[in-house]
């Protein structure tokens, strides 16, 4: 809602004693966001639009685009060389510049330095070919040429009211005229112009140019004049090609030469004392305060300026301010909702914990708000440990008095070592009864089962077991005959139900190189499946039939003959019961 300052209703004129008699007071406060904005300021005379005169004076055009708070303007458009734009004025100035002391301050970003005649002139409040007649020059130029100036693009702050000759500011890095922000470019910054005739803030200093509150420029000489030669003030204009080439944002003008410039990262105004912020922490409550991964703290807080930091931390007593850090730079809520922190205490010690909070605003002492008898007490629960994987490609192989066992090893987890399970019969649940030993360690993924007997089948399953005592599910299961018999072929699960996904394991032994055909017959003697032929080197194999035919169709129920060629000599048949 728009402000009005009580400046607005004193009858000015151009009388400089009633300057000196006005109270400090922030006497213009524009947002240049809009062109509403612009014709309706926040506090003082609103601005108001140039609407053409006299070329070289020609109307500018303006748009808005985001900014410090909200929208900035810019300067857009094409201009012919020699042009000098202008958009934005401020009427009959003398009615608000105290020629004896004052501050202009704004946000500003050029985005390249000012160069000559192609875009000389960034206006920031009126300046060289303005429309005050240089009563006030605070702008970004082109000095390229002038010596005075260092050779370079500046921004510079020069005072006449009515005297032919400007008072310049001179920088306080090199002692040339002007400030170089060329560093700055396509970055926002703040700057002020300040006078005071008699001497800023008691200092010899009667000119002061500030870049983001710091002191950049400065002049002693208070010889400008006092009287005022134009009636307008040219803001946001420049000279030729300017079309975004700077942007201006948040447009205050004072009365006196104010050197505080802390609230620039305010938009609206603070014309009273700093006021101690508070805050008070809210949770942990006394209630669910207990934490595992993480807590959320939240807290209450106040600070009229809007412009304190809160740090978080933690303690093991109440209202000790020695604690150890969690985290710091939050910002102050400037709606003044309640803040949060998610807490990390995951890696956290178990314990209960005080939680106190620091708000600080730069200019009051630090104020701490505690969580007095409430603690957040963390606990972490335990992990549930991850099984073993099974272990893989579980393969029995028999000697005459031995079956040796190998495996893949299980790589999910760390693993202690195996566990090695026998039965007499096929698809057994592994047991303590069945248990027959493990591994030394984890490396070794083979096991000599010497415990055995000729022409006895046995069936093995494996388990890993983790360094944390957790047993994986068994393997797939491995069978072998020990003995010195030649079996040339043996079936496992010789009864099966193809629709159930069922299938025979056809085990067979080649005593040397030699070719191997496996045919299945029905009990009429027709041959329905049939392996392409192998050639294969001695050693023990295995095939596994899923009770089809040639054309991949499930055979009927009944019996059938599965025989063993070997170098087209049939060496063995064995029977196959088919159930549905």
């Amino acid at each position: 809602m728009k402000s009005r300052s009580i400046i607005l209703s004193l009858v000015f004129l151009f009388c400089v004693a009633s300057f000196l008699s006005a109270a400090d007071e922030l006497i213009l406060w524009n947002k240049f966001g809009s062109d509403t904005e612009i014709q309706n300021s926040e506090v003082g005379p609103d601005l108001t639009f140039y609407t053409g005169g006299t070329w070289p004076n020609v109307q500018g055009a303006i748009s808005y685009v985001p900014g410090v708070f909200g929208d900035c303007a810019t300067t857009t458009g094409s201009y012919s060389m020699y042009d000098r734009v202008h958009r934005i004025v401020l009427a009959n100035y003398g009615n608000y510049i105290n020629t004896e002391k004052g501050t202009i301050e704004c946000w500003f970003k050029q985005v390249v330095d000012p160069l000559d005649y192609t875009h000389n002139h960034y206006r920031i409040f009126d300046g060289s070919f303005g429309l005050a007649k240089g009563d006030i020059a605070f702008c970004s130029s082109d000095f390229t040429t002038v010596p005075e100036f260092g050779n370079v693009p500046k921004l510079y702050f020069s005072l006449r009211f009515g005297e032919p000759t400007g008072i310049n500011i001179r920088s306080i890095a090199d002692g040339t005229y002007g400030v170089d922000i060329s560093s700055y470019n396509n970055t926002w910054i703040h700057v002020a112009a300040v006078w005071d005739r008699n001497g800023i803030d008691g200092t010899g200093n009667t000119m002061r140019i500030y870049v983001n509150g710091s002191i950049a420029g400065i002049s002693t000489n208070n010889g400008w004049g006092t009287t005022f030669t134009g009636s307008d003030v040219d803001i946001c204009g420049g000279s030729d090609i300017l079309s975004e080439k700077f942007y201006i944002d948040n447009l205050k003008m004072y009365n006196y030469a104010k050197t505080d410039f802390s609230d620039r990262f305010t938009e609206g105004t603070n014309t009273g004392p700093n006021i101690t912020p508070s805050i008070t922490i809210v949770e942990p409550d006394g209630a669910n305060d207990d934490a595992d991964a993480s807590f959320t703290i939240t807290w209450t807080d106040s600070d009229p300026d809007d412009n304190a930091q809160i740090s978080l931390y933690y303690n093991t007593a109440p209202t000790n301010i020695s604690g150890t850090l969690i985290t710091s730079g939050i910002n102050e809520d400037a709606d003044g909702a309640n803040g949060s922190y998610v807490w990390d205490t995951s890696a956290m010690p178990e314990g209960s914990y005080y939680i106190y909070a620091k708000i600080d605003d730069g200019n009051n002492p630090p104020v701490y708000g505690f969580s007095l008898s409430r603690t957040v007490t963390i606990s972490h629960a335990t992990p549930t440990p991850i099984p073993p994987e099974a272990p893989a490609n579980l393969h029995a192989t028999a000697g005459r008095d031995v079956v040796n066992l190998n495996w893949k090893k299980s790589t999910n987890v760390t693993i202690a070592y195996y566990k090695i399970y026998r039965n007499l019969t096929s698809d057994f649940d592994i047991s303590d009864n069945n248990y027959i030993g493990q591994t030394d360690g984890p490396d070794k993924i083979t096991y000599h089962d010497r415990n055995v007997e000729e022409d006895t089948i046995y069936y093995y399953k494996v388990t890993a077991v983790s360094a944390d005592g957790i047993e994986s599910k068994p393997s797939d299961e491995a069978w072998a005959r020990p003995g010195t018999k030649q079996h040339n072929l043996l079936l496992q699960n010789n009864k099966i139900n193809p629709k159930k996904g069922e299938k025979v394991r056809v085990k067979f032994t080649v005593e040397k190189a030699s070719r191997v055909k496996i045919k299945i017959f029905n009990m009429k003697g027709t041959l329905v499946y049939e392996y392409p032929e192998l050639q294969l080197p001695a050693g023990e194999y295995e095939k596994q039939w899923a009770g089809i035919n040639d054309n991949l169709d499930v055979v009927s129920s009944g019996v059938y003959a599965v025989q063993l060629f070997i170098d087209d000599e049939l060496v063995d048949t064995k029977k196959v019961i088919i159930v549905k």
